[in-house]
């Protein structure tokens, strides 16, 4: 059984441009939640840094701006970015379930 790697090489094109639509959305939605809310600022650093780490990189990659080794690199920079961004979101919160006030919604009004 032999695999075409032109089939190959279209899906992994397939995949890298819906991966650049999710970041975009991403990218967007954490920017506009961090100007409606900028009280939440911090706790976007994570996704608006990731998802404009995720354009870049996938742009990069499909108009063929970087070559295959330092591509395999800056994948591996960009998944130890995505590690780094969830553990700061599970990190957050543990710190804010741990909160003694997590549940007194009047506190949130204030």
């Amino acid at each position: 059984m032999s695999i075409d790697l032109n089939t190959v090489r279209a899906a992994a094109d397939a995949v890298q441009w819906a991966d650049v639509i999710a970041a975009v959305a991403i990218l967007i939605l954490s920017l506009e939640a961090g100007r409606r809310w900028p009280q939440a600022r911090p706790f976007l650093f994570g996704p608006v840094t990731y998802a404009a780490h995720g354009v870049v990189f996938h742009v990069a990659t499909l108009t063929n701006l970087v070559p295959a080794p330092w591509t395999s690199l800056w994948s591996a920079t960009l998944r130890l970015h995505s590690y780094a961004a969830f553990g700061g979101f599970l990190a957050a919160l543990f710190l804010i379930a741990v909160s003694p006030s997590w549940l007194d919604f009047e506190a949130s009004d204030e």
